[in-house]
């Protein structure tokens, strides 16, 4: 039954990692965000005690807060609409670092022993899918979110190899530090 709600959760960090590809709306941008936590809470507490798991959590819900509070501050920042050509040109790119975790995925299983399969496959694919994300904007409410995407499939594989305390309260810190330079870099935009 563990393994069916893996590929589950795998599945929807998948469907989220395309969506904050392709999607615009910083509503649905942050619900994304904010599932894409909640399963890779999911895939940590099959590796470490749901305790530390809930701290990984609730670490990046307050960074989805955080984000939103500057996205709230600044509605304006963001100029533009994504046009069909633009949406699928990121999806196919998406497509393709999806195909490349795929065929890497034998490889890294061997590199990071003692993961499932789905578990390190998502794992990859969001630290592919939030690289991508970095390359497509400079906008800096976004580049916060790659940035938390890359990190959050970075502790989803970290959490197979480390279960110490110290490392999970660092990387919960990680996620809330990153989303506070997010907070910070449009104001210090808006001085200049």
């Amino acid at each position: 039954m563990t393994n069916v709600w893996t590929s589950v959760s795998a599945a929807l960090l998948a469907a989220c990692g395309l969506w904050l590809l392709a999607g615009r709306g910083w509503r649905s941008t942050l619900t994304a965000l904010g599932l894409q936590y909640a399963a890779a809470a999911f895939l940590v507490a099959q590796m470490w005690p749901p305790r530390m798991a809930l701290v990984k959590a609730l670490a990046g819900w307050g960074a989805v807060l955080i984000v939103f509070s500057t996205v709230a501050a600044h509605p304006q920042e963001e100029t533009g609409t994504a046009g069909w050509s633009e949406t699928i040109f990121r999806l196919t790119a998406g497509g393709l670092v999806l195909l490349a975790v795929v065929s890497l995925l034998p490889d890294l299983l061997q590199a990071v022993p003692g993961i499932q399969p789905a578990t390190l496959l998502a794992a990859a694919w969001l630290m592919g899918s939030g690289l991508l994300q970095l390359g497509f904007t400079l906008h800096p409410p976004r580049v916060v979110v790659g940035w938390l995407t890359v990190l959050t499939g970075f502790e989803i594989a970290y959490a197979a190899v480390e279960r110490s305390l110290l490392i999970a309260a660092l990387l919960a810190g990680l996620h809330i530090a990153l989303a506070l330079v997010g907070v910070s870099l449009p104001s210090a935009e808006a001085t200049e």
